[in-house]
Parts: C-alpha cells; structure tokens; sequence
C-alpha cells in the first residue's frame, strides 16, 4: 500500500455499495461489495485508530444497533 498521505488521515467514511455494470447501487454495510478485509487490513497497515463516521438509510430504533455490530464485525474484525 502506498502511504505518502498516511499522516492526512484523520477520519473514515464507512458505506457499502453493489456494483451493477457501470454504476454503483447503496446497500446496508455488509451486503455490499466492499471487501471489509481488506479495509480492516489496510487501517492496520497505517496503524489507523481515528474516528469514523458511517453514512446510513433511515431506519427504526432497532437498526443504529444492527448497524454497530456490523462495524464491530466488519471494521472491527470482532466477531
């Protein structure tokens, strides 16, 4: 990974998206087409412990909360 701006860094942008052809379609994080791994792997890589911010649909009280564990799971690598 090339790290020339790594000290620019300051926070992450957190969404997923399905690819279709040649556009990009919002999905929940997790059934998109990020490869989470890799984003977890690259954070390690920089040494990354800044914030993030999560761009989300509208959703019940129920959702903020599924969309935490997603980032514990996803982000995270907690299982």
């Amino acid at each position: 990974m090339k790290t020339k701006f790594v000290e620019a860094v300051v926070k992450i942008h957190l969404k997923d998206f399905k690819c279709k052809e040649s556009e990009y379609e919002w999905a929940n994080l997790g059934d998109g087409d990020v490869d989470w791994q890799a984003v977890r792997e690259a954070c390690s890589e920089i040494g990354y412990s800044g914030s993030a911010t999560i761009e989300l649909k509208g959703g019940d009280g129920a959702y903020p909360r599924e969309v935490s564990r997603r980032v514990d799971r996803l982000v995270l690598g907690r299982t």
